[in-house]
């Protein structure tokens, strides 16, 4: 059977519905219901801190959503006591490079609680500025790393034995209380950078360079496992929303994937953070076409040579053998099924994948994390409300959602639930009641949740902003911590997949 593979950027979920709803058998769609839960700034920070609370942190550099967590944050600065000149990344919901902001505290105070009324905040994510980045030749980097999933029950998350290390411009001797006219001191984008001035690296240069500084290749050796592991438990905790999202539509087995560009920065310990997960990397060639000697793109070899192409024509090599594995159908049963996963899993290790299986250990450390929690919990029984008020916020969360449940219909314009309403009889008690009910619904959506009165007093108001600050320090303590909520389910299949990959 030949197989028809359409990539397309599917992140909305109604294009998402529209695609796996209609495939056929032999065809896969780049869609993965369910991973925006990931591939947004500030979903991928509300989903790893739910599943790990504070063990979140040891994934991702330390971040607080914005506006509902915004006075945590800056009762955890205060705590800290880094100043006012310590940095901090403001991230808008964009991408390509965009919406991201260095700035010092006092400035990044300001500038994270500006939003507009009804949600639609400028920032949306805080995070903790990694000022001890390792450097190669006297310029921060990135790495960008390739991961494809091609199914969530079980869980298969392949990533690319390669990858790009992404170089920013050369550091500027600053003193502690000036900042650059622009972020690109403390931020590398891909986008925005000279790539001729600052050529990438292939991951396996990379190694080279780490290998000769610190005279032992066990340093990248670890650094490379832990990139695995920061994978393998991130999307352990998407898992929840990406079977929710594909149960909801009814995929046929075997008719999803998804490629990501994954990226993460190093610090001087050599150790990895993961920075964010890119929907819909690009997979595009630097030179295109090296047939014509005129050409001035592949003049010179290392033009046609740029790490750039030797990686992705790689991965794209890699990507449509992987896919060319059998589909699984209805009726199988577990031994045959296990076997077809297996079968997949040889074919992504003969193209350059690695299998990460990780569920199982993912369900173990939000376990860790939950009986810490606990314990802390039971150490702060004098203090009950530190941990209570760690739970998202209510009425934000609450409105949103009853209001969706009576949302008007797209297409007709009517309430969802009318057909349940009487038609004939339109002056009817009922009716009228169902009106009301509606029109209160709007009235409470439409009217501002308490974090943005907040932000709005301590904008405006003088002395707003330290009696704020005063009732959360006496509501949350100095340090408020991230609550694990949600379980991570594993499958009898992820569990034997781990199994058959780690005793192989």
């Amino acid at each position: 059977m030949r197989l028809s593979v359409q990539f397309s950027q599917l992140l909305s979920f109604n294009n998402c519905e529209k695609a796996l709803t209609s495939v056929h058998p032999g065809q896969r769609v780049n869609c993965i219901p369910g991973i925006l839960s990931l591939a947004q700034k500030h979903k991928l920070v509300a989903t790893l801190t739910s599943h790990y609370g504070e063990g979140a942190f040891e994934l991702i550099p330390r971040s607080w959503l914005l506006p509902s967590r915004y006075w945590h944050w800056r009762l955890w600065a205060e705590a800290q006591g880094g100043g006012p000149h310590q940095m901090w990344v403001l991230k808008q919901d964009v991408h390509r490079g965009k919406g991201v902001h260095v700035t010092k505290q006092q400035d990044a105070i300001r500038e994270a609680r500006q939003f507009e009324w009804h949600g639609k905040h400028r920032h949306v994510v805080v995070q903790s500025y990694k000022d001890n980045q390792l450097q190669v030749h006297n310029r921060r980097f990135y790495i960008r790393l390739w991961v494809i999933v091609t199914s969530s029950t079980p869980l298969k998350v392949y990533l690319f034995d390669g990858g790009v290390v992404i170089f920013g411009s050369v550091l500027k001797q600053l003193s502690a209380v000036d900042l650059p006219a622009n972020d690109e001191e403390y931020i590398v984008n891909l986008w925005t950078q000279d790539r001729e001035l600052s050529q990438p690296w292939s991951l396996n240069t990379f190694q080279d360079h780490i290998t000769n500084v610190t005279g032992s290749a066990a340093t990248f050796d670890r650094m490379w496992a832990q990139m695995q592991k920061i994978i393998g438990y991130t999307y352990g905790a998407g898992l929840n929303a990406m079977r929710g999202s594909a149960a909801y539509l009814g995929a046929p087995p075997g008719s999803s994937f998804e490629v990501f560009g994954v990226d993460m920065l190093v610090d001087t310990d050599y150790r990895p953070w993961l920075v964010e997960i890119n929907a819909v990397p690009s997979l595009a060639r630097k030179v295109v076409d090296c047939s014509e000697a005129s050409n001035k793109d592949c003049r010179h070899a290392q033009h046609a040579a740029n790490a750039f192409d030797t990686e992705k024509v790689a991965l794209m090599h890699g990507i449509f053998h992987l896919l060319q594995a059998p589909p699984g159908r209805a009726g199988q049963s577990e031994a045959e099924e296990l076997a077809r996963h297996l079968n997949e899993t040889a074919v992504a290790v003969q193209n350059r994948f690695i299998p990460i299986f990780m569920v199982p250990q993912a369900a173990q450390y939000r376990t860790e994390q939950k009986d810490l929690q606990l314990q802390q919990q039971q150490g702060r029984k004098h203090a009950p409300d530190v941990i209570r008020a760690a739970a998202p916020v209510r009425n934000h969360v609450r409105q949103r959602e009853l209001v969706s449940a009576t949302a008007p219909n797209a297409t007709t314009d009517q309430p969802a639930a009318a057909e349940h309403l009487p038609q004939d009889d339109p002056g009817t008690v009922r009716m009228m009641l169902y009106r009301l009910r509606n029109a209160a619904f709007n009235i409470w959506y439409w009217l501002p949740t308490s974090e943005e009165v907040l932000l709005w007093l301590s904008e405006y108001v003088p002395v707003a902003d330290v009696l704020i600050m005063d009732y959360y320090r006496l509501r949350l303590g100095s340090k408020p911590v991230q609550k694990v909520v949600f379980e991570i389910p594993v499958d009898p299949l992820d569990q034997a997949l781990h199994d058959a990959w780690v005793h192989r």
